[in-house]
């Protein structure tokens, strides 16, 4: 039993004796609910010690694993590596996992940039919001958006479905549904790029950021924001944080790259107060995740997430 939903991953369960054979059960069922998993034993158990393994995702996507050994009767002595090697063959490499965190990062920094940028360029520099320059430059986040989710996709896939294009394993799981829908909302949300030119005034500032509030809590939908305590407030400060990062990245991207020549400064003057809320925004909600993730002052400094925490809050700062 998990203190929030998960995914099993086949072989959800394994039930091995002290030397390593497997001992046949049912099949692994959530029927208790989505955050249990079960498998009845198919035999009578002789006295000795036994292992049981499990695996599964959790409800933000990553893969958790671990094992309980227990005893029927006189207990007997493990053999060596029994434990260490149960789910050995299906384990992901270093190099999954980095695919996975560089497609997460592509995904990130790729909606940010053409949400963000589009809502920049109308608000900071209208008259060149049609230009090739802001075109390109929005082809390159949709591009980058697309592919890094893909790539999780495909990574994922190959994690619990055994092969790059089973996809259909990962349609399984609740959060790669959610990665799924967050692919097919990118692909729909790049059709802004050429339809920028009727995005003007205020009717283009509602429409990107009613389209960008949807993607964003589509992204939120599949990570840390629905783990943890307090899964509203989780979810309702994730997607203010990603829509403060994707204007405060977005809109540096249209100052740095994008002004007419000699309105450098003006369209700077013109960001400054965006740029401002953004970064505030970004420290309050990610200060409130950080401490639903945490849960304890003595977690800030006794934890990795927290110390890291607390250096991204005074280089915010």
């Amino acid at each position: 039993q998990f203190t929030e939903s998960v995914d099993p991953i086949e072989p959800g369960i394994r039930l091995i004796d002290a030397n390593g054979n497997d001992i046949e059960i049912g099949a692994v069922d959530q029927s208790a609910g989505a955050d249990t998993m079960r498998a009845a034993v198919a035999t009578t158990l002789s006295d000795g010690t036994y292992v049981i393994a499990w695996q599964a995702l959790s409800a933000d996507s990553h893969r958790v694993r671990g094992s309980i050994t227990f005893s029927v009767g006189t207990p007997t002595a493990v053999s060596p590596g029994v434990i260490d090697g149960l789910f050995d063959a299906g384990a992901g490499s270093e190099s999954e996992d980095a695919l996975i965190a560089a497609g997460r990062l592509a995904g990130y920094a790729g909606v940010g940039l053409l949400l963000g940028g589009l809502l920049m360029a109308i608000v900071l520099a209208p008259g060149i919001r049609d230009s090739r320059r802001v075109g390109l430059l929005l082809a390159i986040a949709a591009t980058l958006a697309v592919a890094g989710t893909a790539c999780m996709i495909a990574v994922q896939a190959d994690l619990i479905g055994g092969s790059l294009l089973s996809w259909g394993a990962v349609a399984d799981t609740r959060s790669g549904r959610w990665w799924i829908a967050r692919l097919v909302a990118l692909a729909a949300c790049s059709v802004l790029v050429v339809l920028r030119s009727k995005l003007v005034g205020r009717r283009g500032i509602v429409v990107i950021s009613t389209v960008g509030i949807v993607v964003l809590g589509i992204f939120a939908a599949g990570g840390h924001a629905v783990s943890g305590d307090a899964v509203v407030l989780g979810f309702v400060s994730t997607v203010v944080h990603l829509v403060a990062m994707s204007i405060w990245f977005g809109g540096l991207a249209i100052v740095l790259l994008v002004p007419a020549q000699g309105a450098f400064w003006t369209t700077v003057g013109r960001f400054s107060p965006w740029a401002l809320g953004a970064v505030v925004a970004l420290a309050v909600t990610g200060g409130l995740n950080g401490w639903r993730q945490l849960g304890s002052l003595d977690g800030i400094t006794d934890s990795a997430y927290g110390r890291w925490m607390v250096i991204k809050l005074v280089l915010v700062a």
